[in-house]
């Protein structure tokens, strides 16, 4: 505006011969400037503080940085891991392999995993309840193989309840209850009734419900009132609308007939599946299965030794492993530059760990047998 009235109070043509704007009067000039000059300090002081949206705008900017960033450092731990685990050696990679909590898939045991597995489906389908007593000497695979039979169940019925119970952690039988409850999603109880409770919750059930007691001789402590509980259990299963599928696990071959000579009466015996012991050539299977990856660390020869003398022995697939293990460990603290555990150096550790055949199977033996033979020592030195 002001430029304009100056403009008019002049006479002065707005525009000159090349259509561009011209004032001759200095002190106009001087007079409409610092107006100008005042209008773009302003603009660029409104352009400079800071409003809502460009804190927003600079915060959204620096955390779409901190955010890249972060990620970068993801990708960087990611590869990172990889590299190390790329960079396992075969020793440690070995070592793994033969850890008794390695997620290996059991080699054999066909037999036994056929029929447990038809056993359980065969319930699953109908919704019937039903029981089954698992025993065999320790290391012959009873725990491992139930815990695999599990997970394959889980994945062809999403739906189905089953709750693993190590009855070693249960330090009095009548807690069972409890544990088994607790495991129940969505269970509510009464500490005082959970008995009853429970048992009307298998009553009421859908569907099965199965519940593995691994080392159920543990509630057996030979109280009357440890017994009641057990065969408080496997009535539930022969009851009529009851959906509990039981299955116990222990070493005894006879734990129901010894500990629990009433089943039998009351019709609510367990189906029996008894694992025999392993012998070398299945440890052997066993031992080759699980170091396919490294190949070549253990001798052939050495790794048929081990085998051979803990079928023999004990058939305890454990002491086979822990074994191995052990010839890894001293290879590694003794500093070794062998690529390979030789047939001397692990037989050494065998003949150390298993010693005398001669005491181990005394061990073995019943009362009556050892008193047996204590007399026919006696008799030998008198004559």
């Amino acid at each position: 505006m002001l430029r304009q009235e100056v403009m008019d109070l002049e006479g002065i043509d707005d525009e000159d011969d090349d259509g561009e704007d011209k004032i001759d009067d200095p002190s106009i000039v001087n007079e409409i400037n610092p107006s100008i000059e005042e209008s773009k300090k302003k603009k660029a002081k409104i352009e400079e503080t800071p409003t809502p949206a460009k804190i927003e705008g600079k915060r959204g900017r620096e955390m779409d940085d901190d955010t890249k960033e972060g990620k970068e450092e993801e990708e960087e731990e990611v590869i990172e891991t990889k590299a190390k685990k790329s960079k396992k050696g075969p020793i440690a990679e070995a070592h793994d392999k033969l850890s008794l909590s390695a997620h290996c898939s059991i080699v054999g045991r066909e037999t036994e995993r056929k029929e447990i597995k038809k056993f359980l489906k065969n319930h699953i389908k109908k919704q019937a309840a039903g029981s089954m007593y698992l025993s065999g000497s320790p290391g012959t695979g009873k725990t491992a193989l139930m815990k695999e039979i599990v997970e394959e169940l889980k994945e062809d019925f999403k739906s189905l309840k089953m709750i693993f119970i190590n009855c070693m952690e249960i330090t009095q039988a009548k807690k069972i209850y409890r544990v088994i409850a607790d495991q129940l999603k969505g269970f509510d109880y009464e500490v005082s009734t959970v008995k009853e409770e429970l048992h009307d919750y298998f009553q009421s059930s859908r569907k099965s419900i199965i519940v593995v007691l691994d080392e159920i001789d543990q509630l057996l402590s030979g109280s009357k009132k440890d017994q009641s509980i057990l065969y408080s259990l496997f009535e539930w299963t022969i009851e009529d609308s009851s959906k509990l599928v039981l299955i116990g696990i222990a070493n005894a071959l006879d734990l129901t007939e010894r500990s629990l000579p009433h089943l039998q009466a009351k019709g609510c015996c367990p189906i029996l599946i008894h694992f025999q012991r392993y012998d070398g050539p299945q440890i052997l299977a066993i031992l080759q299965d699980r170091l396919s990856a490294v190949s070549g660390l253990f001798d052939p020869k050495a790794l048929e030794y081990v085998a051979s003398k803990i079928g023999r022995h004990s058939g305890d697939l454990r002491k086979a492993l822990q074994l191995c293990i052990s010839a890894l460990d001293k290879l590694t603290s003794k500093g070794s530059q062998s690529s390979q555990i030789s047939f001397g150096f692990l037989a050494q550790l065998v003949n150390q760990a298993l010693g005398d055949h001669s005491v181990t199977r005394m061990q073995g033996l019943l009362t009556q047998q050892k008193i047996l033979l204590c007399a026919m020592s006696s008799l030998q030195k008198s004559h």
